[in-house]
Formats: structure tokens, sequence, C-alpha cells
């Protein structure tokens, strides 16, 4: 096909059919691979600090890196949950904080609004961290779908202009939702 950027088009092709995927296990993987290192480090340097021979310094370094790996892969997703929590909390207390005044004169709670304002942020704040925690697979799906349909756009020259986005981002929605549910499911046969 001529008039096509094929690097846009594959990057756009792998994140939105497999971009919450992507994400998760690159967030598995760094999270082993960084706490591993670690471990693997304090090993050498114990070894080292108490003068002992190589062979059993590379046994203390390899277990430790090990045991960093499987608990780096194993905090990973939790730290995933507080990131998200921390996003949200911050984006609902400044769209309160932004928005809260006028929606206390709308509602003709005008009085004090400094105590509305000290109340209403951490509350807002609290209510959207928790929404997206609970929505962060979605939230992703949503985020590489939307990037991806871009770069796919990005790279093919279209004759309709943008029309094809949306059901490009539809398209990448279903097939990533799809893959999370047969995946479910498979779970589910296997622990049957």
């Amino acid at each position: 096909m001529e008039g096509v950027d094929w690097v846009p088009v594959i990057a756009g092709a792998v994140l939105l059919l497999g971009g919450f995927l992507l994400y998760f296990l690159s967030l598995w993987m760094a999270g082993g691979i960084i706490a591993g290192a670690i471990g693997f480090l304090i090993g050498q340097g114990t070894g080292r600090l108490l003068q002992w021979e190589p062979g059993p310094v590379l046994f203390l370094s390899l277990a430790l890196a090990g045991l960093g790996l499987l608990i780096g892969a194993a905090t990973a997703h939790f730290l995933h949950k507080v990131a998200f929590f921390t996003l949200g909390f911050l984006a609902g207390a400044a769209a309160f904080f932004s928005v809260g005044p006028a929606l206390l004169a709308a509602l003709g709670m005008e009085g004090d609004q400094a105590f509305y304002l000290a109340v209403g942020v951490p509350l807002a704040g609290l209510a959207v961290g928790i929404l997206a925690t609970l929505l962060d697979k979605f939230l992703l799906a949503l985020a590489t779908s939307l990037v991806g349909a871009g770069l796919i756009m990005e790279g093919v020259d279209w004759r309709w202009g943008v029309l094809p986005y949306i059901p490009l981002v539809v398209l990448g929605l279903a097939f990533q939702f799809g893959l999370a549910r047969s995946r479910k499911a498979q779970e589910r046969t296997e622990d049957e």
C-alpha cells in the first residue's frame, strides 16, 4: 500500500489490540526485574561484608534475586492500584477545587466556602480515587485504544479523514475486553 507508514500502524495495532495486556506484563516484569536486581546487589554486598568465598556469595545473591523477583512482581499490582488511587484522588480534588465554588453558589451554599472546600475537596478526591481504582482496567483499555487508534490514523492516509477513528477505538475496547473475559473464563475452568 502506498502512503502507509508501517511503524505507527504496527505500534498502533499492538496498542489497540493488546495494550491492556502489554501494560500489565511490563508492570510485572519491571517490578520483578527491579526487585530482583536489588536482591542480587544486597546478596553481593552482604557476601563481601561478611567476607565469604565467591561460591556462597553467588548462591546468596541468586537466591535473593529470585526472592526479589517474586516480591517485585507481586507488589507491582499493588503499586499499580496505589498509583491509580493517587491519580484519581488528585483529579477529583482538583476538579472539586475548580468547580466547587460555582457548584456551591448554584446550590445556595455560599456561607462558609472555606469549610465546604475543606470538606468537599478531600471527599471528592476520595470518591474519584476509589472510582479510578475500581475502573483501572477500563481506563487502561480506553487509553491504549485511543492512543493505538491515533497511531493507526497517523500512519494511514485515509480519504475519509478521522471517520474511522471511533470504530477503531470501539474495536480496540471490544477486543481487549474480549481477551480479558476469555482469560477469566479460562481461569474459572482451570479452577474447577
